[in-house]
């Protein structure tokens, strides 16, 4: 890693479109320069939650962005944001193949952050009783972005916390992964990758991941994966897309929604991670830290190192499923690499209120 391009903030906003590269060493828990809300965290995943607890959970975020090499002056094409005030987060990458024609694919996608984040504070904000759901905020951005004629392309994941269901829309190949450190009797134990509840307007059904480690017993103390979104492509290489030529929209994206538990960990990444981590390296980095912006720099600089591989027409997902297809491919894909970990946590109003 080129160290001279890491840039550490003490003091940012609530939310932040990633121009540049970031290692956030602190997690921030509100908007501006200090935090009013304190947060207490478990040991471990909790059981479920009551009707008092349910509106009292929360996520903190850790955020680790390591662009391109190549791109880095520019901050690479990856988009994201996250929010404290609303627990949601989403990340957007830009397709690449827009710069050959003069155009900065990193517009795209992050005028459709930017405008995803505002319709779900816009709603958070008003009298609806229902909160948006990440697929309808993504069609509100997308028509906004249309409205703007922005030319470019990208894929799309957003998720959104609403009391203990975790609600989540993923276009493309980027995805979320959800992990646990209690054996769900209602998912299946041990790491069922097809969970959730599908929309009906979704095209593909999440099944199991074929990089993952077979079902085995919960490990005691250790994180399982409890759920993975299945990344979407016409063809490989060729993931869905939204953007100003693509014929994909919103309302493609595969949506889900599980049910989640103090010390639960919410995976979210462009495809920089998902291309050069097995789902068995992520489960066994998660581990690690218990602090989410430690953990979120782990997972970020784990793919960094096996994008740089060279050799091995198996050593990542991106050259198995090359491999898969009929193509020689070996080795790491050098991307940009977006990580944003969130971890279900509990305000506590008791310390709230002593500090006031």
């Amino acid at each position: 890693i080129d160290y001279q391009h890491m840039w550490v903030f003490r003091s940012f906003p609530m939310s932040r479109y990633c121009p540049l590269l970031f290692m956030l060493r602190k997690t921030v828990l509100c908007s501006g320069r200090f935090s009013l809300f304190s947060v207490a965290v478990a040991g471990g995943s909790g059981s479920a939650l009551t009707g008092d607890d349910r509106s009292r959970i929360k996520l903190e975020f850790g955020l680790a962005v390591l662009p391109h090499p190549q791109k880095v002056q520019k901050g690479g094409e990856d988009a994201f944001f996250y929010s404290h005030a609303t627990s949601s987060f989403g990340i957007a990458d830009g397709v690449g193949a827009w710069s050959s024609m003069g155009i900065n694919p990193a517009k795209y996608s992050r005028a459709l952050m930017r405008y995803t984040e505002s319709a779900i504070a816009a709603c958070a904000s008003s009298d609806e009783q229902e909160p948006i759901s990440p697929c309808a905020a993504l069609r509100v951005a997308y028509d906004q972005v249309r409205e703007q004629g922005i030319q470019g392309s990208c894929t799309a994941v957003v998720g959104r916390l609403h009391e203990d269901r975790l609600m989540l829309a993923n276009l493309g190949d980027s995805g979320v992964m959800l992990l646990s450190r209690i054996p769900r009797q209602d998912e299946g134990n041990a790491m069922p990758l097809d969970g959730g509840v599908e929309s009906s307007t979704s095209k593909m059904v999440p099944k199991p991941s074929t990089n993952s480690p077979k079902k085995s017993s919960p490990i005691v103390g250790g994180y399982q994966i409890v759920y993975k979104t299945l990344e979407q492509q016409h063809r490989f290489n060729c993931p869905y897309q939204l953007g100003i030529e693509s014929s994909d929209e919103p309302e493609a994206a595969s949506v889900t929604n599980h049910q989640v538990r103090v010390g639960d960990l919410i995976i979210a990444g462009s495809d920089g991670l998902w291309d050069n981590l097995f789902d068995f390296d992520i489960q066994r980095l998660s581990d690690e830290s218990d602090d989410v912006q430690e953990l979120a720099f782990i997972l970020a600089t784990a793919a960094h190192r096996r994008a740089l591989k060279t050799s091995g027409s198996r050593a990542t997902p991106f050259a198995k499923n090359a491999s898969d297809a009929g193509i020689l491919f070996e080795g790491g894909k050098i991307d940009d690499i977006t990580v944003i970990v969130g971890r279900v946590v509990i305000r506590d109003y008791d310390q709230i209120r002593s500090r006031l």
